[in-house]
């Protein structure tokens, strides 16, 4: 009787634990997805910057900001700290790349920490563009040996890499753990199979890095806020919520960036209180009824022999009949039955199937629990018999033991005898095997746990009306399961697939059992959807179909994702035409084609004429808007089937394909589009309220697949556009053999220029100035090329490219050194040590940020005297940024460097501004000079400077004087200084100090 209620009391208590477990695992899985869902939704995003990224020739800071701004991450995915882009820079390139952080605003811009090092790899595009994010601007990932590791294994192994637990440069001196996923960005025109191959084309890498604490806060609310969550990499704690935690625990893993997270999942009390204890039903008492039973024997003993002794014998018979009964039911039960004393010895033991017996029956009893059982059940046992002899009884202890080529589960159900003394108490064990229980308890969790995934799931009869759905289908679909029970999955119907997709769907359903395919269905609320959808048969023994199982995915995000990640990678974000990626896609096909069919194509290079123009004046904004109107003009000039791409900036590209297999036919056809899209893009612009007016100039070559590359065609329209351009602009060139001839012969140019400046193949000559009287007051300095093949070449020839690639800085540097050297070589010579040298400054070296500190070293490191050095700018260079220019200017004056204004009277002076200038003269342009005797405007405007000037306080210098009649009427308007090859040409300087002599 004791046992039976024993086994009772446990069912009771078993289903309810088994509950709570079931409800753990439940929740402790979906914490796992939402921490995996969230990071892999975050690699997502990045990768889409880094198609945005990779598909641009270059990425401005505002065009950075917009782009991340439209992917609302805040919102995506919330906890981030910010997105940025890290450019990898070899040693040698580091100037170039601090040039193009100018270019991008940022004219503060260094890498952290300073030093020489083989390569860097400092962060230049950051968002939110704010707060301390800008701390982390400059910083040089190369320097942190955690952060190089991971982004040189997402360069050579190509995927998204996590970095191990760091504190971001935002942190800096806080205990705040983060890590920071990197995706490597290439350039795509390189290949990118091997190792070698990806570090040669690595560009950079976008950084996503989160604090690990903001990430799980920003998740919390989609979290069980009963259970304490502790993820580890390693030894390391990235995160930990709580300490006072319950029994239940888990761990799992899950893996994204090449790293294993281990994410610890515990019960905290708030959990527990969701699962109050069963209220087990009252025991049966049944020693009440033997106490009356043996109460009765006694009265009938004392009552008489005879009757007593026909009592015995009823007795006796009921007593056989009852212990006959306890047998069958004895041997009814499947369980095993022991009794033992308290110290684990078995005394006893009933069972039908002694196979269920850990050792043969002949051999149990006597035995201890440890004898007999493994260590960890044999402590179980105990620890039942001491609860049983303490509380009276025990129940819901669950013990592991092989039995025979197996090992199987079994409960035990323990209560003490009431009988039994106090010191040598004995018990009753019950003890049930509950491994088929045990083994269908997990198969069912693990089903239900299945069955509620992150998928939504319905299953169907065999009539195809829905049985049960989980809640991920009522998520998805927004219809509840009492909404769906009974009825036909077609209420999912999107109306967007006919009746031939639906045949083939059970076509495939009918002969293979199953059907997998993306389909589009419609939510409760009307919205359609794209999912994908799993459908399998379920059949029975006989082959016969039961039930339909079905598991769809919203892929919304992911398809949207997929779509973007698509527009990034092939075209252009800002108009939406096809990029240079997809144009050379497109390019291919072409030159295949027309090798196949002989047809000609042609490729047309636009170029916006004066567009800077327009983004200064009226700002980045609206400059974009005009380039959107390009795009829609150029697109409607061509017919369906031809490309208009956007290279980047304001240059197009437009593909012909399918023109006449002869070539004059064809370069007819060209020009007609041409001259369409040239008059499309000349008409007025209405710009959100602003009016203007633009051109473009465009280059075009002929192509038919035979022995040209891709590259070759694009060079040779780009090419015949600048040919345009030379030309005057709005107008169409068609790509001439010339063209590249003179092209090649400038980059050669180009390249003798820089082995010049690295070879110091200059030489200063020295053109004399004097005043009225006729007495040296010094030179201009002015700069050749003692080229070692073509011999000298004038600065006319190789100043503008010099402008042009920046190599004028090293050029201008080399010429203030080289005159303070000659002014400190004249210093001790008493005819020439006041004579005062001018040097022309480019505007390029001009509005250098340290433009004053280079002067102020060159003449400190010289030690000359700073009164004898003129610096002559020119009137173009004085109006960018007038208050810097000013500042600059003073500050030199101070020192006792003089300035003058060079070329003056062919640009716009305002006199306001010019007297503001801390100039000591004027030039007189020699185009002024030159006809000064014949023109009567150049006459009165020679006078007037003169006039202006004096009145300013400012000296005249006249250039370009070749005649006396030019001498004399300067001289006569009271000029102060002439210069010019009635004095002398410019002398190299051993000539020119000959000349001096002479002049003495």
């Amino acid at each position: 009787m004791m046992g039976l209620t024993a086994a009772y009391w446990y069912k009771e208590h078993n289903q309810s634990n088994d509950k709570r477990h079931q409800v753990f695992n439940e929740s402790a899985n979906q914490v796992l997805n939402k921490i995996h869902l969230r990071l892999s939704r975050f690699e997502l995003l990045l990768r889409g910057i880094k198609g945005f990224y990779e598909s641009s020739d270059f990425v401005s800071r505002s065009e950075y900001s917009d782009y991340i701004d439209a992917l609302e991450m805040s919102q995506t995915v919330p906890g981030f700290q910010a997105v940025a882009v890290v450019l990898h820079v070899p040693a040698e390139k580091k100037a170039q790349y601090m040039d193009d952080m100018r270019r991008r605003g940022y004219q503060d811009f260094r890498i952290k920490p300073e030093g020489e090092r083989a390569n860097y790899a400092p962060l230049s595009l950051i968002e939110p563009h704010t707060g301390s994010n800008l701390n982390a601007l400059g910083y040089d990932l190369e320097t942190n040996a955690k952060i190089r590791l991971a982004i040189y294994e997402a360069r050579d192994q190509g995927v998204a890499v996590l970095s191990s637990k760091l504190t971001l440069i935002q942190d800096e001196g806080k205990n705040i753990p983060a890590v920071v996923m990197y995706v490597p960005i290439y350039d795509i025109n390189k290949p990118l199979d091997t190792v070698d191959a990806r570090q040669k084309a690595i560009i950079g890498w976008v950084s996503g890095p989160f604090r690990i604490s903001d990430f799980m806060a920003s998740m919390y609310t989609q979290l069980e806020k009963d259970l304490a969550i502790e993820i580890r990499e390693g030894n390391e704690t990235l995160f930990s919520n709580a300490t006072n935690y319950t029994d239940l625990h888990t761990t799992r893993s899950i893996y994204v960036g090449g790293k294993r997270w281990d994410v610890t999942i515990r019960s905290l009390p708030e959990f527990d209180a969701r699962f109050p204890p069963s209220k087990l039903m009252p025991l049966v008492a049944g020693g009440v009824l033997l106490s009356a039973l043996f109460g009765w024997l006694i009265w009938l003993l004392g009552s008489g022999r005879e009757r007593a002794v026909s009592l015995a014998q009823q007795m006796t018979h009921e007593l056989r009949q009852t212990k006959s009964d306890l047998e069958c039911t004895l041997n009814a039960i499947p369980d095993v039955l022991f009794e033992l004393d308290i110290a684990g010895r078995y005394l006893g033991y009933h069972t039908k199937n002694e196979s269920l017996l850990a050792l043969p029956a002949q051999q149990l009893i006597g035995k201890k629990v440890s004898d007999v059982l493994p260590q960890p059940a044999a402590g179980i046992c105990m620890v039942a018999l001491h609860e049983a002899s303490v509380h009276g009884m025990s129940s819901g202890q669950q013990i592991e033991i092989p039995v025979g080529d197996e090992t199987r589960w079994f409960e035990l159900s323990v209560a003490k005898r009431e009988e039994s003394s106090a010191d040598n108490p004995r018990f009753v064990m019950i003890s049930r095997d509950i491994t088929d229980r045990k083994t269908a308890t997990q198969q069912l969790s693990i089903a239900a746990i299945a069955f509620e995934s992150q998928e939504g799931m319905f299953v169907t009869d065999a009539n195809n009306l829905i049985l049960r759905v989980n809640r991920a289908y009522s998520a998805i679909t927004g219809y509840s399961p009492e909404s769906t029970i009974g009825k036909s999955p077609r209420i999912l119907k999107s109306g967007r697939h006919d009746k031939h997709f639906y045949a083939s769907m059970w076509d495939s359903i009918n002969h293979n059992g199953s059907w997998m395919g993306e389909i589009w269905n419609r939510r409760k609320g009307g919205e359609v959807f794209p999912c994908q959808l799993n459908i399998s048969a379920v059949k029975d023994a006989q082959g016969v179909v039961t039930n339909y199982v079905a598991t769809m995915i919203d892929i919304t995000l992911s398809k949207a994702a997929s779509d973007e990640i698509k527009m990034l990678a092939f075209y252009d974000p800002l108009t939406h035409l096809p990029n240079r990626r997809l144009l050379i896609d497109r390019l291919t096909q072409a030159l295949a084609a027309t090798m196949r069919s002989g047809e000609k194509g042609a490729l047309l290079f636009l170029d916006i004429d004066h567009f800077k123009n327009i983004n200064d004046t009226l700002g980045h904004d609206v400059g974009d808007i005009f380039l959107q109107e390009v795009a829609r003009r150029l697109s409607q000039c061509v017919r369906v089937g031809d490309t208009v791409a956007r290279l980047g900036g304001d240059e197009y590209v437009v593909l012909l394909e399918g023109l006449d297999s002869e070539s004059l036919t064809a370069a007819a056809d060209v020009e007609a589009c041409a001259l369409k899209v040239l008059h499309a893009l000349s008409q007025s612009y209405d710009l959100g309220g602003h009016q203007c007016r633009s051109s473009a100039s465009m280059g075009a070559v002929l192509f038919d697949g035979n022995n040209v590359s891709i590259e070759e065609l694009l060079k040779q329209a780009d090419i015949a556009m600048y040919e345009a351009k030379n030309s005057g602009r709005n107008t169409l060139r068609f790509f001439d053999p010339k063209m590249q001839f003179a092209i090649s012969a400038r980059t050669e140019l180009e390249r003798e220029l820089s082995v010049a400046v690295e070879q110091n193949q200059f030489e200063l000559f020295y053109q004399l100035q004097v005043d009225s009287a006729n007495q040296a007051l010094g030179a201009e300095v002015l700069i050749r090329w003692q080229h070692p093949e073509r011999g000298l070449i004038t600065p006319a020839n190789f100043i503008p490219l010099a402008e042009e690639t920046g190599l004028i800085l090293a050029i201008g540097q080399w010429v203030l050194d080289s005159t303070c050297k000659q002014l400190k070589a004249w210093e001790q010579d008493p005819q020439k040590n006041k004579l005062k040298l001018s040097v022309n400054v480019s505007a390029k070296q001009f509005h250098q940020p340290n433009f004053v500190q280079q002067i102020e070293s060159t003449i400190a490191r010289h030690q000359i005297n700073p009164n004898l050095l003129n610096l002559e700018l020119t009137e173009s260079m004085l109006l960018e940024d007038s208050e810097a220019t000013i500042t600059r200017m003073n500050q030199l004056k101070k020192i006792g460097v003089r300035f003058e204004l060079d070329d003056f009277g062919t640009g716009y002076s305002s006199l306001q501004y010019l007297k503001r200038l801390p100039l000591y003269q004027l030039k007189i342009d020699q185009s002024f000079v030159r006809d000064i005797h014949e023109d009567l405007n150049d006459r009165a405007l020679v006078k007037t400077i003169i006039t202006m000037s004096h009145s300013l306080g400012l000296k005249v210098i006249a250039e370009g004087v070749e005649t006396a009649e030019q001498l004399e009427f300067l001289i006569a308007n009271s000029c102060d200084h002439y210069q010019g090859y009635y004095f002398s040409k410019p002398l190299p300087i051993a000539d020119f100090e000959a000349l001096l002599s002479k002049l003495a």
